[in-house]
């Protein structure tokens, strides 16, 4: 009979420790449920939330990223225009001041060389005082 009542004393024993371990994790359970504070649930929304959240980001930043390469290809035609623009108009300036063009447009003009004796030089120095 001791063998018996020993192994009732132990199956005791051991069913105690697995109410006590079940209690123990439902006491956690439920400290932890009151420590966040809200339902499995809500927790479910706001992790959704936060997801979401972030995906609006990611499109929002790839599209404005986008955008901005759109702006830079348009801002480097318009340069390609501007330094053709440039490029003309430095060979117009070029065009106008070449001296054959000078000398036919003041023959045109009726404007001839001027005399030795109509020349006057300017003495780059300082007059003596």
């Amino acid at each position: 009979m001791s063998q018996v009542t020993a192994r009732t004393d132990y199956e005791q024993r051991q069913t105690r420790v697995k109410r006590s371990h079940a209690r123990r994790r439902r006491q956690a359970t439920r400290s932890l449920d009151e420590w966040i504070g809200w339902s499995g649930v809500a927790m479910f929304f706001l992790v959704l939330a936060i997801v979401v959240a972030y995906a609006l980001l990611l499109t929002h930043t790839r599209g404005e990223v986008v955008q901005l390469g759109y702006d830079i290809r348009l801002q480097s035609d318009s340069i390609l225009v501007l330094q053709r623009e440039v490029n003309q108009l430095q060979l117009e300036r070029l065009r106008l001041r070449s001296p054959e063009r000078l000398q036919q447009m003041a023959g045109e003009l009726g404007l001839t060389k001027p005399l030795p004796e109509q020349v006057k030089v300017i003495n780059d120095q300082p007059a003596d005082r």
